[in-house]
């Protein structure tokens, strides 16, 4: 499953999001904001995001710079979010990363862009080399 969150800055580019999920057949939840209000705050949507994420499931959160969402998601052990800025760093982060939270900065790209970005980070597999597990086993240390 998929879950999404987006802040006051975010708020336009998720929804716009969730017309392309929805066209490509992509089951996802929106965990918030659910209308427009200014001044709210990115971790509680972080939050509601990363508290639903299991083994499999995606999370895609979207604020003005990115930076605040990426931070707070990152703080919850199990969540490997990133903030890519092109396609290319999604596929990396994705494969090489394992990660399964995708951070998109709303001031720094237009709708296409985005799009983009979130078929290369929902469709890239993750690698199986061992210097991949090896370094995930590493960061799951750290979060004990």
């Amino acid at each position: 499953m998929l879950y999404l969150g987006a802040d006051h800055n975010g708020y336009f580019l998720k929804e716009r999001l969730k017309y392309h999920l929805a066209r490509l057949r992509v089951r996802f939840f929106d965990c918030g904001a659910r209308a427009l209000k200014q001044g709210d705050d990115y971790v509680d949507f972080s939050n509601a995001v990363t508290a639903k994420i299991d083994r499999g499931d995606y999370g895609i959160l979207v604020c003005g710079s990115g930076h605040g969402m990426v931070i707070a998601a990152n703080k919850i052990p199990g969540i490997r979010a990133i903030m890519p800025l092109d396609p290319r760093s999604a596929r990396f982060g994705r494969h090489d990363d394992h990660a399964n939270v995708l951070v998109l900065a709303a001031w720094q790209m237009n709708l296409d862009a985005a799009k983009k970005i979130v078929r290369v980070f929902l469709t890239t597999k993750t690698g199986r080399a061992q210097r991949y597990i090896r370094r995930l086993n590493k960061i799951r240390k750290l979060e004990q």
